[in-house]
């Protein structure tokens, strides 16, 4: 019905050759977007005009008359214009994607035509489809805007135009153009609640919104001055509203009550539009010569304009280039055919489509053609932008990285540094399986989730209540009475376990989980190699697997088998640990194939083998299955952060699931969907009959069930019924031991996968958490660095050690600094608490360096907390893996390399184990080990290097998260790499001789730790990673003159002996000049700078130079004159007292900046003066004594601001109690020695 009132007006009047536009008004949620847009069931007013002029084209116009479309696409977004349809190949060439921001438009203006757009590309279209194609990737682009570019909310406001072109055989031009205008609303800030990004873009918005209702009026009421550009919305809309246009303006309202102030709001402005009165007129054009001839000469003329100012404002000449490109770029479409920029058009979407699939913007078509496939779905932190990317997962390997970088990956997201260029792989694999093979897993999957919960003690055992309520929900048997002691007894002593704590998972799956073959007695002496290509397997690889592998092993024989796997007969009973020690040095073996990952070493009753084995069985019982697995691009890599339900992916690939939360990076969040998997998918009426049936045909099943097997007393009994229900395929295809259960318990799969119950999953929440909020104090850091322009950048990175309480890898977190001012640069490891405690200083120096320069920031502190005081660079790594079943007695050596695979030493060690329970004696067999209390000695012999250098030192997490620091250097040197406390000529008279051996004495050891397969697998893969530091530098004089000043610069306590014989001790560095020092001396004892004489040994010290030039070291003594005092040096006569803000001049302004003590007060005080702006500054205390955050005191911050703030509380009334009482005494007396005290008069 709207379309027919007010559509058909708009496109008569484009024909005509009228400009007209068409918009909606009113606030948020009334029906402004749906009028202009629609559904795709019901479209509203855009596509419907849209497609009624291309109707008209093809149905009324004869061939004597030429119409050519074109379309644009902007939107106005916080008050800046913005290109919606702009190519996103468009310079690539002068700088990466990744850095690339939107590009801002100018909004320039043209005599004839007005207002418009520089820059705006405009696209040809063919049909209504070309117009549907642009706008949907207008649309995306808007998505774009959003999620990568870090805009929280699409609220703003966009314009479709057309431009149409009607071309006679009688030479007639007319054009026209359209406006199709979607406002963004108004909302009401108390309503809202808005805060933050949002609140900035409702304040640009109501603002726009209200510039438009001023030019409403004033078009209403006839006023000679209508302010067109009072925002960029009314000044682009400026001929929509009162020019050469004829406009439709829809009113939308809200029928809600608490709405009713915006309704009349909006109502009242809809009667003031009807009073504006337009008068449009026809466009006439100009033929394709003209328009060319007109573009040639405009061009000549910015090229003259160019020439003349090549030299001049550089901002100028960018701008006459970029209208001059935009010229050349018009001329070159007004040379072309109608047909060829439509074509140009098409392949500009094609490219437009790619580069939004990239990011998730998929084009309808592509979506509804993948809606069955695996799909990542984002997550915002905005409810209304969740889901507005959607990458499909078609491929069979989907690369992950950072948008625009050169591995063009597959899923492309925004990187603040967090995203590497090769992020992360998704592998889709089609994997066979037997139908009963599927029922196996199943089972098993919700025996396990029935295990963890009959599990109360959350022990890993079932005691004997637990075990018989297991059994009962397993069985879903009214008729289950439970077990006796003696049968329980007898279960828990064949595996040999205690009755005390019953029996494990392991023996559960074991005992019941058989699948009926006449060979079932499970050979623990067996094992099976599986994944190696048939056509890789022949003799020869046999006889080099029994001579390179199992040669040491008592291995009775190797053979091939009928499924292509290699059957491997021991003369002793396999462990868990020795099949797994097994597998590792099989895939090292395997390590340079393309199959490595998939060969795997498993015992008989493994299901994985079964599912092997079955892949050559009863075609007829094969399914197919979709296994998707996400896995790190670069699993050697400390930077590259993957999180499936807050649980790292690093070293293994990780299946995925439906509803699997993801996290890449810090925070670009998703949600993996497998439509295939997801059980609550609506089912057919065919496949709801065909289940009804099933479960019909399982009931009768469970009845004959109750008649073979009447009674379930024994655990005999209950493998009969597990056996029975396995050979039955009514049991087999639906599990009807699980029916009302598996539907339920996949509902709790997020839960239990999210559940913090142990320790481990609520390791891994506070690890990803704590990942990210240090990763954003990092980029804080490294922003504060760039806009001061110091050349150093902090990184997050992560070590892995073994937790002996969890029996777990876990890996903690590390920033490194690496500092750019030398080759190769200088890097410093620090943990995170004492980052987060450096960050304090680095904000506070960064504070005062923008407010009052870095001059002021660095006397206040004594320091630049930027710069490095270590001078050392990390050289490489070297792995320690103990893999196999035997430790080689010899010494080990590992190799040093550096982050690119190059090798640059090595590192000589001995690796010792105790058995502690036969008198410590060394032992070098891992079974003879295995689940005993041991101790690991782990000796440093020497570290051999390629090139020379006076020493090295290393560091590792072994057993705890402490990091190990082990150092060759003297005796007297710091431990932390750092020169500080040494004297230049000190430095090089000690500095050892340089050399390529570097020996150590030192070892690692671990006095007593059961070694369990989790350790075992620890020391195996990833192993214990040494990172090895040398020095940059041989002395001091080979440094940057900013670093060789920090070193040489070292903390110390001077004593100032005052006029009146009082000892002042005064906290300094040696770098401090000495009217830095008499600026401290003032602040403590209000004598003035300018009067105050510094003598050591009687001689009088310069103002310019160092303490360090006078060999001043700590706890030395020096004098403190006034210049006026009496003759004994003792009495002073005169001091010079300030008693207001107003009486400093500009010098003592400067120096009351750089007292540490000021307050936030009285800092923004004496900025005032100086007409500087307002910033907060910490207190002292604040830097001296920082509080060190740890995962553990995150949660007490609060209560200790709280504490502090209640002292400092009480502090400042005791001081002003001491005040009142010295004022009460008239002020005579001794003069204050505390700075500031006349700022309280």
């Amino acid at each position: 019905d709207i379309f027919a009132d007010l559509g058909h007006l708009y496109v008569d009047n484009a024909f005509k050759g009228y400009n007209s536009s068409v918009f909606a008004y009113g606030q948020t949620g009334s029906g402004k977007t749906y009028t202009m847009l629609g559904t795709a069931k019901s479209p509203g007013l855009i596509p419907r005009g849209c497609e009624e002029i291309f109707r008209r084209i093809e149905q009324d116009y004869s061939d004597n008359i030429q119409i050519e479309i074109e379309a644009s696409y902007l939107e106005v977004y916080m008050d800046q214009i913005f290109d919606l349809l702009s190519n996103p190949d468009e310079g690539k060439k002068k700088k990466k994607a990744a850095d690339r921001k939107r590009q801002k438009l100018a909004i320039r203006f043209h005599p004839k035509k007005g207002p418009y757009v520089q820059g705006l590309t405009k696209h040809a279209v063919g049909n209504y489809r070309d117009i549907q194609k642009l706008m949907n990737v207008g649309l995306a682009n808007r998505s774009v805007a959003e999620t990568q570019m870090n805009k929280i909310s699409s609220r703003s406001h966009c314009i479709f135009t057309l431009y149409m072109n009607q071309y006679n055989n009688d030479g007639a031009v007319t054009t026209s153009k359209i406006n199709l205008i979607d406002l963004a609303g108004s909302e009401r800030v108390n309503k809202t609640g808005v805060i933050g990004q949002r609140m900035e873009e409702l304040k640009k918005i109501n603002k726009s919104l209200s510039a438009l209702g001023d030019v409403i009026s004033a078009l209403a009421d006839h006023a000679k001055f209508v302010p067109y550009n009072n925002s960029v919305l009314t000044t682009l809309l400026s001929e929509s509203l009162g020019g050469n246009s004829k406009t439709i303006m829809v009113t939308a309202v809200s029928p809600a009550d608490d709405n009713f102030d915006e309704t009349l709001s909006t109502l009242r402005y809809a009667e003031r539009v009807k009073k504006i009165k337009q008068l449009a007129k026809k466009n006439k054009g100009d033929d394709k010569a003209t328009v060319e001839r007109e573009l040639r000469a405009q061009i000549d003329k910015l090229k003259s304009q160019l020439d003349l100012r090549s030299s001049g404002n550089k901002d100028h000449v960018n701008q006459l280039q970029s209208y001059l490109e935009s010229q050349r770029s018009e001329l070159r479409r007004v040379k072309m055919e109608h047909k060829e920029k439509v074509g140009e058009m098409r392949n500009a979407y094609l490219k437009m489509e790619k580069h939004l699939a990239a990011m998730g913007l998929s084009s309808v078509d592509e979506a509804k053609k993948s809606s069955m496939a695996p799909k990542l779905i984002n997550i915002s932190g905005d409810p209304s932008l969740s889901g507005s990317m959607v990458f499909f997962l078609t491929a069979e390997e989907v690369l992950i990285g950072a948008l625009g970088s050169s591995s063009n990956p597959h899923i492309g997201l925004q990187s603040d540094g967090d995203i590497q260029d090769k992020h992360a792989i998704i592998k889709a694999a089609k994997i066979k399986e037997s139908r009963s093979q599927k029922a196996m897993d199943t089972r098993l999957y919700v025996w396990k989730l029935l295990f963890n919960e009959c599990d109360e003690n959350k022990d890993g055992f079932l005691n004997k209540l637990e075990f018989e309520n297991w059994s009962k929900q397993v069985l879903q048997r009214d008729d289950f009475k439970g077990f006796s002691e003696t049968e329980f007894a007898k279960l828990c002593k064949d595996n040999q376990l205690s009755v005390t704590h019953g029996v494990s998972w392991d023996v559960i799956r074991d005992t019941f989980a058989d699948d009926g073959d006449k060979n079932s007695q499970v050979e623990k002496n067996v094992a099976e190699i599986i994944g190696i290509p048939q056509n890789k397997i022949n003799e020869q690889l046999i006889t080099d697997l029994k001579s390179m592998i199992f040669e040491d092993h008592n291995v009775l024989t190797l053979k091939l088998t009928e499924y292509s796997s290699i059957a491997v007969d021991f003369q002793y009973d396999l462990t868990d640990s020795d099949i797994q020690s097994f597998q590792q040095e099989i895939r090292e073996l395997f390590e340079q194939t393309n199959y490595a990952k998939d060969v795997q070493f498993l015992r008989p009753n493994d299901p994985q083998l079964a599912k092997y084995k079955s892949s050559g069985k009863n075609s007829g019982d094969q399914i197919e299955k979709l296994q998707i697995t996400l896995e790190s691009a670069n699993p050697t890599s400390d930077n590259i952060m993957i999180f499936v339900n807050k649980e790292r992916v690093r070293y293994n690939p990780k299946e995925l699931h439906h509803g699997d939360h993801i996290l890449f990076g810090t925070r670009h969040i998703f949600q993996f969907l497998n439509p295939l998997e997801n059980v609550q998918v609506s089912l057919t009426e065919e496949q709801d009959e065909k289940k009804q049936a099933g479960a019909s045909e399982m009931q009768k099943a469970l009845d004959k069930e109750k008649k073979q097997h009447q009674h379930v007393s024994s655990i005999f009994d209950m493998k009969n019924v597990m056996l029975s229900r396995l050979q039955t395929n009514e049991f087999r295809i639906g599990n009807a031991d699980i029916t009302g259960l598996q539907k339920e318990l996949w509902k709790q799969r997020a839960e239990t996968v999210s559940s913090a119950d142990s320790s481990s999953r609520k390791y891994q929440d506070a690890f990803m958490d704590d990942y990210q909020v240090i990763t954003s104090k990092c980029n804080t850091a490294n922003q504060m660095s760039l806009q001061l322009d110091k050349q150093v950048l902090f990184d997050v990175g992560t070590l892995h050690y073994f937790d002996r309480d969890q029996n777990t890898k876990l890996d903690r977190i590390i920033v490194t600094r690496v500092c750019h001012y030398s080759d190769p640069e200088l890097q410093h490891q620090m943990q995170s608490h004492e980052f987060e405690s450096l960050l304090k200083t680095l904000t506070y120096y960064h504070e005062l360096a923008e407010a009052d320069g870095e001059a002021v920031a660095a006397e206040t502190l004594d320091d630049d907390p930027f710069i490095p005081e270590e001078t050392e660079t990390l050289l490489g790594e070297a792995k320690l893996k103990l893999s196999g079943r035997k430790l080689d007695k010899k010494i080990t050596v590992l190799p040093i390399t550096t982050a690119s695979g190059d090798k640059i030493g090595e590192m000589f060690v001995e690796i010792t184990f105790k058995l502690l329970a036969k008198n410590e004696t060394n032992c070098y067999d891992f079974k003879q080990m295995e689940n005993k209390q041991v101790a690991l000695i782990v000796g440093f012999e020497k570290i051999e290097t390629q090139m020379e250098l006076p020493f090295v030192r290393f560091t590792f997490c072994g057993v705890g998260k402490d990091i190990v620091t082990i150092s060759n250097r003297p005796q007297d040197r710091p431990a932390d790499g750092g020169m500080s406390d040494i004297d230049e000529e000190t430095e090089q008279k000690d500095m050892p001789m340089k050399s390529s051996v570097h020996v150590f004495e030192d070892s690692y050891e671990v006095p007593e730790i059961m070694l369990t397969p989790a350790f075992r697998n620890f020391l195996s893969a990833p192993g214990i990673t040494f990172k090895v530091w040398a020095p940059v530098f041989d002395d001091v004089s080979q440094m940057p003159p900013i670093i060789a000043y920090k070193i040489r610069s070292k903390k110390v306590t001077v004593k100032i002996k005052l006029p009146d014989g009082e000892i002042l001790d005064l906290k300094c560095k040696t770098g401090n000049k000495i009217g830095s020092i008499k600026r401290k001396i003032e602040f403590r004892t209000e004598i003035a700078d300018y009067q105050q004489k510094l003598l050591q040994n009687n001689t009088p010290l310069d103002n310019v130079r160092t303490l360090l030039d006078y060999n001043i070291a700590d706890g030395s003594m020096l004098v403190l004159k006034v210049e006026g005092s009496g003759a004994n040096g003792n009495e002073v006569e005169h001091y010079d007292k300030r008693t207001s803000l107003l009486d400093l001049d500009v010098s003592d302004i400067q120096k009351e900046l750089t007292n540490p003590n000021l307050s936030k007060e009285e800092r923004g005080k004496i900025r005032r003066i100086k007409n500087k702006s307002i910033h907060m500054a910490f207190l002292r205390e604040d830097l001296v004594n920082p509080s060190t955050m740890t995962v553990e005191s995150y949660q007490e911050e609060n209560t200790k601001l709280k504490e502090e703030l209640a002292r400092a509380n009480q502090r400042i009334e005791q001081l002003e109690r001491e005040l009142a009482a010295e004022r009460s005494k008239g002020g005579a007396g001794k003069k204050s020695k505390v700075f500031g005290s006349w700022r309280r008069k």
